[in-house]
């Protein structure tokens, strides 16, 4: 490949200039792995064009991408891959996002209001301050997830694991976390208020007298 062969320099020889060809040899497949890496970065920017022309994306591969500028309403991105995307301050409402890949991306503020979230991976995710009113994350993934000062009122989180989640101050309002892993999670200063918690892990979840149980009585919720 590359036209390059290795040249060896027998211990008994001294060095010649001959034998730096296989370092011009590294070098060509250096700028090789450069083109490569532009091609992948042009695929990538393709995608994101398709994304704002079409609305739809599906299994596309968004990871890292800024989509702060790109109109997000009603999109299709089922089974993407937006893992450290920044989607701050977006709002996704009406968008199907099942099963995409959101691992540590940025959606602190973002609209995310009857978003289908529906098995997605949120793992270490940013969402504070974000607007989940009436979300489906049935089944999502949203472990070390920073939740704090969330709005997920009547959000349904049937299944998911929010395992070490920090959702302080976070309006949990009738919100469905039947069969939901909590383990570990902080709920300081969380209104829970008719949130539905049965058959819930709740191994480890940080509560205080600032926070809203399901009863309307104030926390700590669980011993």
């Amino acid at each position: 490949m590359l036209g390059c062969r290795a040249v060896r320099t027998p211990p008994s020889r001294a060095f010649q200039w001959r034998d730096l060809v296989p370092l011009a040899c590294i070098a060509s497949a250096a700028t090789v792995w450069g083109v490569l890496a532009g091609g992948d970065a042009a695929a990538g920017e393709a995608e994101v064009q398709r994304l704002r022309d079409q609305q739809v994306c599906r299994g596309c591969d968004l990871a890292g991408a800024d989509l702060t500028a790109i109109s997000m309403m009603h999109v299709d991105l089922r089974d993407a891959d937006l893992g450290g995307a920044r989607l701050s301050g977006v709002s996704l409402i009406g968008s199907d996002l099942s099963n995409a890949r959101l691992v540590g991306a940025d959606l602190s503020g973002a609209t995310l209001g009857g978003v289908i979230l529906t098995g997605a991976d949120l793992t270490d995710a940013r969402l504070s301050g974000a607007v989940l009113i009436m979300a489906r994350l049935g089944n999502a993934r949203l472990d070390g997830a920073d939740m704090s000062d969330i709005h997920a009122a009547n959000a349904d989180f049937e299944g998911a694991s929010l395992r070490d989640a920090r959702m302080n101050g976070a309006d949990l309002y009738a919100a469905n976390l039947f069969f939901s892993d909590l383990s570990g999670a902080d709920l300081t200063g969380a209104d829970l208020n008719a949130a539905t918690l049965d058959n819930s892990e709740l191994d480890g979840v940080i509560t205080d007298d600032s926070t809203t149980c399901p009863d309307l009585s104030a926390g700590p919720c669980w011993p």
